[in-house]
C-alpha cells in the first residue's frame, strides 16, 4: 500500500503511514489541522482516511513536574544533607 497527503502541512511516510505534521510557530491553540490521507492498495483500490491534529497549549517543565524533597533529620551540630527532589514517580527533575 501507499499513502499520499492532501495537505502539504501533513506529511505521510508514502510506504508506512506514518503523518508527521509540523505546528507553526504561531499557531494558536484551538487551531486544527487536519487533511486526508488516500491509501491506494495494491490492487488500486483506494480508501480516503482523515486525520487531525489540534494545538493545545504548550507545556513548561514546571506544568509537567511536581518535585518533593524527602524529610530529613539530624541531632543538634550535625550536617543532614537530603537528597536532590524527585518527582513522585521517582523520576528526577529535568537538568
Amino acid at each position: 500500500s501507499t499513502f499520499e497527503s492532501d495537505n502539504p502541512a501533513i506529511v505521510v511516510d508514502p510506504n508506512t503511514g506514518e503523518v508527521t505534521v509540523t505546528i507553526p510557530e504561531d499557531a494558536t491553540p484551538g487551531t486544527v489541522i487536519d487533511g486526508t490521507i488516500t491509501i491506494t492498495y495494491p490492487d488500486g483500490s483506494k480508501d480516503e482516511v482523515p486525520v487531525k491534529v489540534t494545538v493545545v497549549d504548550p507545556s513548561t517543565d514546571a506544568d509537567n513536574n511536581d518535585p518533593k524533597y524527602t524529610d530529613g533529620s539530624g541531632e543538634p551540630g550535625t550536617e543532614v544533607k537530603v537528597p536532590a527532589p524527585t518527582n513522585p514517580d521517582g523520576t528526577p527533575v529535568p537538568d
